[in-house]
């Protein structure tokens, strides 16, 4: 039972403040880009595709921070 408890405290995320959630968009967006241009140097294949949804991810949650934000 307190494993279960543990786990919930530690997926549990706390707020960012503004200067957190900035800072967090700006990195993810800038491993984005740079992640991008190390892609499209990579064959055709599933090794690059996964390298294209880790991209596709971080780009997802930056935006996700930024809707946040606005809100």
């Amino acid at each position: 039972m307190s494993g279960a408890i543990t786990n919930l405290e530690e997926s549990a995320q706390r707020q960012l403040s503004a200067g957190e959630r900035e800072t967090k968009i700006r990195h993810l967006v800038t491993w984005s880009a740079a992640h991008l241009a190390y892609v499209k140097n990579l064959p055709q294949g599933g090794v690059r595709d996964n390298h294209l949804r880790s991209v596709e991810s971080a780009l997802v949650e930056a935006s996700a921070l930024l809707v946040y934000e606005d809100e």
